[in-house]
């Protein structure tokens, strides 16, 4: 902080327009796309534009970056989801590893909820004796859809006969919980998720702080050359992950490769593809049937690069 009441205050003034309070809305919201965040920074602030607003800028008090907000960077874990509402896990699957983005509270028939099956890292929370939703997100599970998982309320479980019937899509990692209470208690408990990072979630922790490094600026990579550095270098000779992290996608868009990727239909293959696109590291291009590529990357909730290369596997290609 600055020692100076005065600068801080003039400080304090002039960067209140960049970050702008939001209530925080309830996330069982049918109307809700998302897990919003206390407050938004702006895309419209860029760097270069706070800069050029903010004259108290100089070499000795310099502007790193600016650090947009990411509503992926607030999205819990199905495992937090179940720890909040200590709910029974009847399926574990893959609990620890999904995410959940969006909440889905069913009370309509199947018919006009079943497009929310179809949208990655939903959330189900319906009463215990809809068999009919249960069969219907395994039935998504088994399109290959990655949802957050199924909340049953009401204390009520599936019949042997039902859960038989699912066992083949519980094996994809679709996560099922129970809970005593009814869907209203169980929604107004969901609002009240803690959006802060967990000490055991080490992916959203590296995420976060690889976002971090992905937007800071020029004078970083001067602050690496820097004498103070240099000194602290000898003091702590290891590079933090985001600092290595940033100086290899530096290095990478400094001189960018094209990438044969040849199981261009893996889910995981899609995903990383289209990251390294948006991140401008490379230029990767797939293997694989583009029809297929575009089902399994709108089931995962990609959207392709519109320059992304997409080979159909031919004799000449393989040869």
């Amino acid at each position: 902080g600055l020692k100076d009441p005065v600068q801080e205050e003039e400080l304090s003034s002039r960067c209140s327009p960049f970050c702008a309070k939001t209530p925080r809305p309830s996330l069982v919201d049918p109307s809700m796309p998302s897990i919003p965040g206390r407050r938004r920074f702006s895309k419209f602030w860029t760097s270069d534009r706070i800069q050029a607003r903010c004259p108290f800028f100089t070499p000795k008090f310099r502007l790193l970056g600016a650090i947009p907000f990411k509503e992926n960077l607030t999205n819990p874990r199905t495992v937090d989801v179940q720890q909040h509402l200590r709910a029974t896990i009847l399926n574990e699957g893959d609990i620890r590893n999904r995410r959940v983005s969006q909440i889905c509270v069913v009370a309509m028939t199947l018919k006009n909820m079943a497009h929310r099956l179809t949208q990655p890292n939903t959330l189900i929370l319906t009463p215990g004796d809809r068999d009919d939703v249960l069969i219907a997100a395994c039935m998504a599970a088994l399109n290959g859809t990655p949802l957050a998982g199924v909340v049953l309320t009401g204390g009520i479980s599936p019949s042997p006969s039902i859960w038989n019937l699912c066992e083949t899509a519980f094996k994809t990692g679709l996560p099922i919980l129970s809970t005593e209470q009814d869907s209203f208690a169980v929604s107004a408990l969901l609002g009240s998720v803690d959006p802060s990072v967990p000490p055991d979630d080490i992916v959203r922790m590296r995420n976060v702080m690889n976002s971090i490094a992905d937007h800071l600026e020029g004078p970083f990579e001067q602050l690496f050359q820097s004498q103070s550095y240099r000194k602290l270098m000898l003091r702590q000779p290891r590079m933090s992950p985001p600092a290595f992290l940033h100086r290899l996608v530096t290095q990478a868009r400094a001189r960018p490769q094209r990438i044969v990727l040849p199981e261009g239909e893996e889910p995981r293959i899609i995903k990383a593809a289209c990251l390294t696109h948006q991140r401008s590291i490379a230029q990767c291009v797939l293997l694989g049937d583009p029809d297929e590529i575009a089902r399994v990357a709108q089931a995962q909730g990609l959207t392709l690069p519109s320059d992304l290369e997409i080979l159909p596997p031919s004799v000449e290609i393989r040869q």
